[in-house]
């Protein structure tokens, strides 16, 4: 039997992973299973369960990827050349972008974005950052951070969830009403 090959088993774990996260954005989450994966890639189930241990691993695999990515996304959005409001609003921008603008505005790639914000703690990091830009700007009180970063961590999960359930109907008045709880929020911070 010919040795294996190390690249070959991390091509066979990306194919898997292609797989499933085609399957998740097409059919859905539940929907991904071995043997809909093996159909896929044209390799038996064992292949798959040879590379991971189950469907878990696959399915946070899968998650952590979308997190990394969504982090990338937002990382990009904020400015330090931005006020606390600008940088913000670019946040629910990029929010709606990832999740809201895809071909199908698709409720369950937003409620993954929700979940994102909620049970991720880049979100701490990044709202921790555009406070600090804030601070910086003389916008944001430093003594207030935990108050404020734990207020605004609790608007983006809000503003995240919102999107999920109210996609693809009146997503723009969502975002107007949105921008209005934004700058109430803001005010009560100052």
């Amino acid at each position: 039997m010919p040795k294996k090959c190390k690249e070959d088993d991390t091509k066979i774990r990306e194919m898997i992973l292609d797989a499933a996260k085609k399957i998740g954005l097409e059919q859905g989450a539940d929907k991904i299973t071995a043997r809909r994966i093996s159909s896929a890639i044209g390799y038996s189930t064992g292949v798959i369960y040879y590379h991971f241990e189950n469907k878990q691993e696959i399915m946070d695999i899968l998650r952590q990827n979308r997190d990394a990515n969504i982090y990338e996304v937002i990382q990009k959005c904020i400015g330090t050349d931005r006020t606390l409001r600008e940088n913000c609003s670019q946040i629910m921008d990029c929010l709606y972008t990832i999740g809201g603008s895809r071909e199908h505005q698709d409720a369950q790639v937003l409620s993954g974005v929700y979940n994102s914000v909620a049970n991720s703690g880049f979100w701490v990091d990044l709202i921790r950052q555009v406070l600090d830009i804030a601070v910086e700007r003389e916008e944001a009180v430093p003594n207030h951070m935990d108050t404020a970063l734990h207020c605004l961590w609790s608007f983006f999960s809000g503003y995240a969830m919102l999107l999920a359930a109210y996609c693809p109907s009146d997503v723009a008045e969502l975002r107007n009403v949105s921008g209005k709880m934004l700058d109430v929020l803001l005010q009560g911070l100052r």
